[in-house]
């Protein structure tokens, strides 16, 4: 296999100064490689994440939440939504009885347009046609007005009497509605393939469900693309203060709505908590029993939607999952503690993990935001402490966390690699959490390994936050206390270089690591890893990257920062990766050592004559912006077609005119004609040179020179062959060839460097004639000088070529 054949880097390494790139990074505002999307909770608006979002530090790294314009209620990067826009259920106030919630709405018919179900999205003033960014809220906390048609963002209202608030409706359909936020997200920025999921309390779980809810054949319900194995085009999930494992702090609270019939348009029910809306149904792990044990809260852990209890103040609803019938089996999202692996429980609501039969992917990368409040019994005042995260072993206790007892799930294999727990140490209530932003923010923190690398695009600057990482790590060698790795995942074009720009964060050190083909958990360090160092104003350090296979690549970068604090996220490193230069495939012939077939022999190379270093310079040479070419052991070492007959000299000229030469390179010859570069075995890449038109000439010492006859295009990715071999490719008007057996060749002869065969030519290799080794004379380029040679330079006498 050539060397050719096979993707390779060419990597160099050089600091840049104070530079335009360092200005340019500092100011212009930086994109992001997902938009975030905030979810909030039960009882809560868009607003509730306004802490971080509206962070100058982070809105520094992140850009901001677009207000909403003058004249508008509306902001552009929050999605509005009613999961409960429709009255459609039957009932009888003062009269006990079960009731339907069904998703599809009044009519029955589930037709997704937004409008027509119970869950809406779309309205006669509002179409969620969202702008693009990278920070987005959803809003459960709307209502209609009287006409039943217009949303009005900040304030909620239930459709009737004894139906829940938008922003206490059930999960299954905040989630349906999380589906529908990630679509329209996406589809403002065409360029993003996936989101971010931070969401607290409730909106954690609504994550959940759209990730993990199964429909009758076993595809995902609510997944953007059922059919794919990324198909939720989330790369991350951050809950935060989430009750994962269910909470019944809010059973505890009194009643305080009337049955007032005759003011159900009115009333507002959001002003207080409603214990009797679906979101409490499904928020509770257990409902009490007084005849017997207690029934597990179906939603979590699975049970009949007949066991909710119904007594003198029921539920709104009993339609956990929101078909219009009240009497199914519902397969909960977390496992039944009865059946959990690893010892069973007593009862079902102590399960600890999500359930087997309807699993969270393992492609997505969890982060599971706890509070362990001092002055409550443990957890954030109102979720347990060992309920707010899923687990594995012991108790779940933030103290079993440290002992390494209970281990944070989904898992692969390696405990805290797919999943970790942060837990903070700001003494925090449930409802405040979103005012921890230093430590909100942690959760936020890039790829630790290649399977969660980030997407980058080319030509964006990004920025990036060193974060001080959870306090257990993963058991694999990949980082210690105080480092963070960040990994980026970018596609490289074919035919192309480009170059990773990286200004780190101020006072840390680290490396920068490029990899072409990572495992999806690498640890060790890349192909090449570049040492920067600790400095208050960063000098940019920058990475060069070849891709010379004839197909786009992805290519992977790990930055590390070094004794990471907790504020430094606030002061972001830049990474920018930018195409280089320009790609140029170039074919030739030399007359002498063609076999008449379609190969040049090798013998320069290998009797051992052929020189490791170029032989242009010595010789006289013109040489522009490139000197002193080697040739590199991987590429010596290539066997059959691609052996090395000698080296070429390649240059690149102006294309108004043609005399004017450019950029020069010394390049080896194959036996296949194929002029590689002589370290990576790659095409010619000229980093020096912009995307344009060009004419392209290929001198010899032995042979007559050769130029295109007109300028040819040169581009930063990808690149057409410039073949003198074939005798359509039009020569300048200067030069001259020979077709021999159908091939186009470069006429030999040319001994003395005068561009022309004549007697002086003859006479050098005659006065050399039997001496072996790498000579000019040597025409025919077999080791040694003979009679061979002179009867070639004879054959040849009168042809020249001459260069403008």
């Amino acid at each position: 296999m050539s060397i050719k054949e096979v993707v390779l880097k060419s990597i160099s390494v050089f600091a840049l100064v104070f530079s335009s790139f360092f200005m340019q990074a500092q100011q212009q505002p930086c994109d992001c490689p997902y938009p975030i999307l905030f979810l909030h909770g039960w009882i809560s608006g868009g607003d509730y994440w306004s802490p971080v979002y509206d962070d100058n530090d982070f809105k520094n790294v992140w850009g901001g939440l677009a207000p909403a314009p003058q004249g508008s209620d509306f902001s552009p990067h929050i999605f509005y939504s009613m999961p409960n826009a429709e009255d459609t259920h039957e009932y009888f106030l003062g009269v006990i009885t079960k009731r339907s919630d069904a998703l599809h709405g009044g009519d029955g018919v589930f037709d997704d347009d937004g409008r027509n179900d119970d869950a809406q999205w779309i309205f006669d003033n509002h179409d969620n046609q969202l702008d693009a960014g990278c920070l987005y809220a959803m809003s459960f906390n709307n209502s209609k007005d009287g006409n039943d048609v217009v949303p009005y963002p900040f304030f909620s209202s239930a459709p009737c009497f004894n139906c829940s608030d938008n922003n206490e409706a059930a999960v299954l359909k905040q989630g349906y509605m999380v589906g529908k936020m990630i679509d329209s997200v996406l589809a403002a920025n065409p360029g993003k393939d996936k989101v971010i999921l931070v969401g607290h309390s409730m909106g954690g779980l609504a994550a959940r469900e759209y990730l993990q809810r199964l429909d009758e054949n076993g595809h995902p319900r609510w997944w953007i693309d059922p059919n794919a194995p990324d198909g939720h085009k989330v790369a991350k999930l951050v809950t935060v203060g989430t009750p994962h494992l269910g909470s019944n702090t809010a059973g505890n609270i009194t009643d305080v709505f009337t049955s007032d019939e005759g003011n159900q348009e009115q009333k507002v029910q959001n002003t207080l908590p409603d214990i009797l809306s679906e979101a409490v149904r499904d928020l509770r792990y257990s409902y009490d029993n007084v005849f017997s044990d207690d029934y597990p809260g179906p939603y979590l852990f699975g049970g009949l939607e007949n066991d909710i209890p119904d007594g003198a103040s029921p539920y709104h609803s009993e339609d956990v999952d929101c078909n219009g019938e009240t009497d199914d089996m519902i397969v909960g999202i977390n496992i039944d503690g009865t059946t959990e692996a690893g010892g069973s429980h007593d009862f079902a609501w102590y399960g600890t993990y999500d359930n087997p039969a309807m699993p969270l992917p393992t492609n997505v990368r969890y982060t599971w935001f706890c509070s362990n409040v001092v002055g409550t019994e443990g957890g954030d005042g109102v979720v347990d402490d060992q309920r707010m995260w899923l687990y594995q072993g012991g108790d779940g206790t933030s103290g079993d966390f440290e002992a390494g007892a209970s281990i944070p799930v989904p898992q692969d294999g390696i405990p805290h690699r797919l999943t970790d727990r942060i837990t903070t140490p700001t003494n925090v209530l449930h409802s405040s959490q979103a005012e921890d932003v230093l430590h909100i923010i942690r959760t936020l923190d890039e790829g630790d390994y290649p399977a969660f690398a980030w997407d980058i695009d080319l030509n964006t600057t990004y920025a990036g936050m060193a974060q001080v990482p959870p306090s257990i790590l993963p058991a694999d060698g990949n980082r210690s206390n105080g480092e963070d790795k960040d990994w980026y995942v970018f596609e490289v074009p074919a035919l192309s270089k480009v170059s990773i720009q990286v200004t780190p964060t101020p006072l840390r050190s680290g490396t920068i690591d490029v990899y072409d083909t990572p495992n999806a958990y690498e640890t060790g360090s890349g192909s090449e890893s570049v040492v920067f160092l600790a400095q208050s104003t960063p000098v940019p350090t920058a990475v060069e990257l070849m891709n010379c296979s004839e197909s786009a690549q992805n290519y992977y970068v790990r930055i590390t920062h070094n004794q990471v604090a907790l504020e430094d996220w606030k002061t972001p490193f830049k990474i920018l990766v930018e195409p280089i230069g320009v790609a140029l495939k170039v074919k030739t012939i030399l007359e002498g050592p063609f076999d008449g077939n379609s190969l040049m022999s090798n013998n320069l190379f290998s009797s051992g004559y052929l020189p490791n270093d170029e032989p242009y310079g010595a010789l006289g040479f013109t040489q522009v912006l490139s000197a002193g070419e080697t040739i590199s052991a991987e590429v010596a070492a290539q066997t059959g077609d691609f052996e090395l007959v000698d080296w070429v000299f390649v240059e690149v000229r102006d294309k108004n005119d043609p005399a004017l030469v450019l950029a020069t390179q010394s390049a080896v010859l194959l036996r296949n004609g194929e002029v590689v570069d002589p370290q990576t075995g790659c095409p010619l890449f000229f980093d020096s040179l912009d995307a344009d038109d060009y004419y392209i000439a290929v001198q010899h010492r032995t042979h007559l020179s050769l130029m295109t006859a007109t300028p040819v295009e040169l581009r930063s990715a990808g690149a057409d062959l410039v073949d003198f071999s074939d005798i359509t490719t039009a020569i300048y008007p200067s030069v001259t060839r020979k077709t021999v057996n159908g091939a186009a060749v470069m006429v030999c002869g040319d001994a003395n460097l005068n561009d022309a065969v004549e007697a002086s030519d003859r006479s050098k290799t005659w006065n050399e004639r039997n001496q072996t080794g790498y000579l000019l004379s040597d025409v025919n380029m077999d080791g040694s000088t003979t009679a061979s040679d002179r009867s070639k330079v004879w054959n040849n006498r009168n042809n020249a070529s001459q260069l403008p």
